[in-house]
């Protein structure tokens, strides 16, 4: 039988949640039966290093907003030269790109992953979703609360979008106590100190100024405390500045944009994810696979992640007062963040794998290739 030839596209391969998610995809891929080509819109990135499979090709348009038009030829060009027959696309402007040009090469199977919310998208954006729409076979939510936005929103037919939830590989994301002293020893922290932590993009969105008032608060309780920003954006030097406003500069430490996620979040006492909007944060499932006892605000799809007490504690988001609470509640119970930790990483386990995923998706592959008679 001849391998289905599939194209990934998506803006590039930084850090981020969604470019995540399609390498990990990527990794639990049936590769005897698919083909793998990837397409960055825009240019790669630190992930492309953690896409282990040498057969699956990468390649790089370096197309900016602007120039439309063009990137829809080289898409079309890709497509026909590679014999594409299964287009999926990750973000929106890749997948509105991506679903245009699917459509102009006759691509038969085309289907777009929905990451985030999308509340931010105006009149403009809509209109070019339904235009995209109508040549796309499936989308895929990554939590209920984004298929259920698409559509009462988007008006998504119910049966054009299904829930399959973000997903990691849960033994990633554990680590031996000498690689764990070793973090520690490399970042200066006592043997008696805890540590509060998140991994987050610093933008508006995670509501991270809130995270450093609780952090305030925290410190204020217990003065052993520590705080980790893991990652970068474009509040990197607000968060800063307010760290120093708030006088904890010397007790939170911002570490960049980092791959070393599994070491980072193995020194952590506490994850949070202080979000104000959120589909379903990958640094979250990476956190309670860690089996970290996790605080996150009740937004989008982290009720889908935490659905019982015992595998998180769920706090209003924009909540200061809640979200330092919980945070104390476990600073101060070793043995309740221990068991909430293991239930964290069984609930990954049972419900977030990537291999769960990735037999998910690609039956969707193989119901739509069936249709087609591919």
């Amino acid at each position: 039988m001849s391998k289905i030839n599939l194209l990934y596209i998506i803006n590039s391969l930084t850090l981020g949640g969604a470019e995540k998610q399609v390498v990990t995809l990527l990794n639990h891929l049936d590769k005897e039966r698919y083909h793998v080509v990837v397409c960055c819109i825009r240019s790669g990135g630190p992930l492309e290093d953690e896409i282990r499979d040498e057969n699956v090709e990468v390649i790089y348009l370096r197309m900016r907003l602007r120039y439309f038009f063009i990137a829809i030829y080289k898409l079309v060009r890709l497509m026909k030269k590679k014999n594409i027959q299964i287009v999926h696309t990750h973000l929106y402007t890749s997948s509105f790109w991506g679903r245009i040009a699917a459509w102009i090469a006759g691509v038969p199977i085309v289907i777009a992953t929905e990451h985030g919310r999308g509340l931010w998208k105006k009149g403009r954006h809509l209109m070019f979703e339904r235009i995209a729409n109508r040549y796309t076979d499936m989308r895929i939510a990554v939590s209920e609360d984004v298929r259920q936005i698409r559509i009462n929103r988007e008006h998504t037919h119910p049966e054009k979008v299904m829930t399959i939830r973000n997903a990691i590989n849960p033994d990633d994301f554990m680590v031996s106590d000498s690689v764990r002293q070793g973090k520690r020893k490399e970042l200066g922290i006592k043997d008696d100190e805890l540590i509060v932590g998140t991994v987050a993009r610093l933008d508006p969105d995670k509501g991270l100024h809130y995270l450093l008032e609780a952090a305030a608060h925290v410190a204020e309780a217990i003065n052993d405390a520590r705080f980790i920003l893991v990652g970068d954006g474009e509040l990197k030097q607000y968060l800063e500045n307010y760290a120093l406003k708030l006088g904890i500069a010397d007790k939170v430490i911002f570490t960049g944009s980092r791959t070393d996620i599994a070491e980072f979040l193995s020194i952590m006492d506490v994850f949070v994810n202080s979000s104000i909007r959120e589909g379903i944060p990958v640094s979250l499932l990476e956190a309670m696979a860690a089996e970290k006892p996790v605080v996150a605000t009740k937004v989008g799809g982290i009720p889908e992640v935490i659905n019982d007490e015992s595998v998180g504690i769920l706090v209003p988001s924009e909540n200061v007062m809640e979200l330092t609470g919980a945070i104390i509640a476990l600073l101060n119970n070793k043995a309740l963040r221990v068991r909430m930790g293991l239930k964290a990483r069984e609930r990954i386990q049972s419900h977030f794998s990537a291999n769960m995923q990735a037999r998910q998706i690609m039956g969707i592959y193989e119901d739509l290739l069936m249709k087609n008679s591919i």
